[in-house]
């Protein structure tokens, strides 16, 4: 195959902005969600200092094509006053095994 399978579409930038109202409950239907990049946790040695390791995020590469994907997502979303809130209620997970 093309290792193409199970892909979200994608919305262009300037496909426009909605504005949402605060404490009002918004309904997510078949959400598509799907990565362009990859991050890990990995403690990482100061150089000079035996023993002292710290915790940080560095990119890495999927290791399968790109066919990792969560679709099919139902939620609600609602603007709260830190920012917004989206509640899963359910999805699909498309993870190559």
């Amino acid at each position: 195959g093309t290792g193409l399978a199970n892909r979200c579409p994608e919305v262009a930038e300037d496909a426009g902005r909605l504005k949402l109202a605060s404490g009002k409950d918004y309904k997510i239907v078949d959400l598509c969600l799907e990565p362009k990049s990859w991050q890990i946790e990995e403690e990482v040695g100061k150089q000079g200092k035996k023993g002292f390791t710290t915790k940080e995020f560095v990119n890495t590469k999927l290791m399968t094509r790109a066919t990792y994907t969560l679709s099919g997502i139902d939620g609600t979303l609602t603007k709260g006053p830190d920012g917004l809130i989206f509640k899963e209620k359910g999805g699909i997970d498309y993870a190559p095994s």
